[in-house]
Parts: structure tokens; C-alpha cells; sequence
């Protein structure tokens, strides 16, 4: 039984992990093809613009999305920032009763 329950463990972990580079991907090509548009001078939807400073983001998951950054000149491109981040808020558990430190 414990070999039965490793197997199916790794097998969740193994879909789970495909699943989140399956999206990273997909994201990273569609930002890819953002990019490429933009390049080529047309300016496509929810792209933010201040000077040469382009932004966008591409959703990876339910809780991921991947952030751009792009300076764009006539001549050259320079990508500022390609990132993943968190879109859920983080908030702290207040539950824990941890010690403060003081002796009382």
C-alpha cells in the first residue's frame, strides 16, 4: 500500500509540474508574440505605453502571471523586465501564537 500511495503522490506531482511549465510556456510565447507586434509598430491590447516604455502581462495560471517590460528606440529593443510573479495577496497568519521574546 505505501508503494501504491508513493506512485500515485508522484504522479500528482509529476501532472502538477507539467501543468505549471505547460502554462509558463504558453505565457512566455504569448508574450513573445506581444513583443513582435510591437517591434513591428502596431500596439496591441492591454499594453500600457509612457515614452518608450512598454508594459504587459500574460496570465500563466490561476495564481501566476508573467510581467514584460520593454524599452523600445527605432533601432533596438532592451527588454527591462520578463518576470513571474504571484497574483494571489499574500496575507499573514495571525493565528500562530508565536513568542515575542519578552519574559513575562
Amino acid at each position: 500500500l505505501l508503494s501504491l500511495s508513493t506512485v500515485q503522490a508522484d504522479r500528482r506531482m509529476a501532472e502538477a509540474s507539467h501543468k505549471a511549465v505547460q502554462g509558463y510556456y504558453k505565457a512566455d510565447t504569448e508574450a513573445e508574440l506581444i513583443l513582435a507586434k510591437l517591434r513591428q509598430g502596431s500596439m496591441p491590447d492591454n499594453v500600457t505605453k509612457e515614452g518608450n516604455l512598454y508594459s504587459y502581462t500574460c496570465r500563466v495560471s490561476e495564481t501566476q502571471a508573467l510581467e514584460a517590460e520593454v524599452e523600445i528606440t527605432e533601432d533596438s529593443y532592451h527588454i527591462l523586465r520578463w518576470q513571474l510573479v504571484s497574483t494571489t495577496e499574500w496575507e499573514a497568519d495571525e493565528e500562530l501564537d508565536v513568542w515575542d521574546g519578552n519574559i513575562e
